[in-house]
């Protein structure tokens, strides 16, 4: 397709998206073919010029009005426009969430903690530059109704928070003070501070009632009954009765609250007294236990050194009756076998001092410690002596 031809479809679909108005296209277009060339031939003739509405049915296609040309998406320009660029609240309260949905992947460090301080601010200055680059958008309006939601809803976001912090607040608070009022005794009224108001005697009253003269009686205008003070005082008392009767059980509980609290501090006290008696007891069960272990260790390296003592006295007591002078004469007589008596615990092993037979007597001497005899066998005669 020719330059002409994609310069038409360029400004029809300009046209249509209403770029450029009716009168601008046609000046474009009446300007495209005053200055275009038409290569020419030696043998052909110069071209008719149709006009302008021909040329642009003949070249660009009928649209069906019912159907309407999709509208290609803008392709994001590195370049930032006027009106992208500020602050991004979206960007700010959402942050990673905000970066997700528009493909700026560096806001995902938002989820490191320490860093996530730092970018948030970052997001709120540069997000809305990265959110242009990094993803397709219509137009400057379509991006900024987009991002205008983002902040929106932050801010709603925000301010749904901080509600519902208060709520939560002013519920514990008055759930607090409630349940304070309950143990505290706040607010209930005490008989000592009720103000009692004696009712005057009757006596006392019909004395100020009665006239100076007593021979001439006289009543005074102002004057009250007797009859009726003393019901008057006597309404006061039933009242003031009446408040105390009332205010009796609210101070009852309060005396049974607080019993109850001393008994349970004299129990715990009890418990505490009891543990540590018990673990007292325990470490000098312990200790006690230690000790006799120590003394039954003694006692036993005491009776083996005893037993050792003993043992080397009776070692010292026993002398061996066999020396170089007094030896020891062992023979065995026709071949058979002779039994010696030797106190190996006294003597130790024997030896060979002297040989008397004419057969050697290699071999053929034999020793059983455990019945203390000297066994020598096939003839062999001799003198022997302890080998120490």
């Amino acid at each position: 397709m020719s330059d002409f031809t994609n310069e038409l479809l360029r400004l029809s679909e300009m046209r249509e998206k209403g770029l450029i108005s009716q009168e601008e296209f046609e000046a474009a277009k009446a300007r495209l073919f005053g200055n275009s060339e038409i290569p020419a031939n030696e043998n052909a003739e110069p071209p008719e010029l149709h006009e302008a509405a021909t040329v642009v049915m003949s070249v660009v296609p009928p649209v069906p009005p019912s159907v309407p040309r999709a509208a290609a998406p803008a392709i994001a320009s590195k370049e930032i426009p006027l009106g992208i660029a500020g602050w991004s609240w979206g960007a700010f309260l959402w942050n990673w969430i905000w970066a997700i949905f528009n493909n700026t992947w560096i806001g995902l460090l938002a989820l490191i903690p320490g860093v996530n301080i730092v970018m948030i601010f970052v997001l709120g200055v540069k997000g809305r530059e990265w959110a242009w680059k990094n993803k397709q958008w219509e137009s400057v309006e379509h991006f900024n109704r987009v991002q205008r939601k983002w902040s929106v809803w932050g801010i709603g976001l925000v301010l749904a928070s901080l509600l519902l912090s208060g709520l939560l607040f002013a519920f514990s608070m008055f759930f607090l003070a409630s349940e304070g009022s309950k143990f505290s005794g706040f607010g209930v009224p005490s008989t000592t501070d009720a103000i009692e108001t004696p009712a005057e005697p009757v006596e006392q009253m019909n004395a100020e009632l009665e006239p100076a003269d007593t021979g001439t009686p006289a009543i005074a205008e102002d004057a009250v009954p007797v009859e009726t003070v003393a019901q008057d005082a006597m309404t006061d008392e039933t009242l003031d009765r009446n408040e105390a009767t009332e205010a009796t059980p609210i101070q009852d509980q309060d005396v049974i609250a607080a019993e109850q609290d001393r008994k349970h501090q004299e129990e715990l006290a009890k418990t505490r007294a009891e543990a540590a008696a018990a673990k007292a007891e325990a470490i000098k069960a312990k200790k006690d236990a230690i000790k006799a272990e120590k003394a039954l260790a003694e006692q036993r390296r005491l009776q083996e050194e005893q037993r050792l003592a003993q043992e080397l006295a009776e070692q010292e007591q026993v002398e061996c009756p066999y020396s170089r002078s007094q030896p020891l004469v062992c023979s065995s007589r026709q071949g058979q076998p002779t039994y010696c008596d030797w106190d190996f615990k006294a003597c130790g092993m024997p030896r060979l001092l002297k040989k008397e037979s004419k057969t050697t007597c290699d071999g053929k001497m034999r020793t059983d410690p455990e019945n203390n005899q000297l066994i020598v066998v096939d003839g062999c005669r001799g003198k022997f002596i302890p080998e120490n």
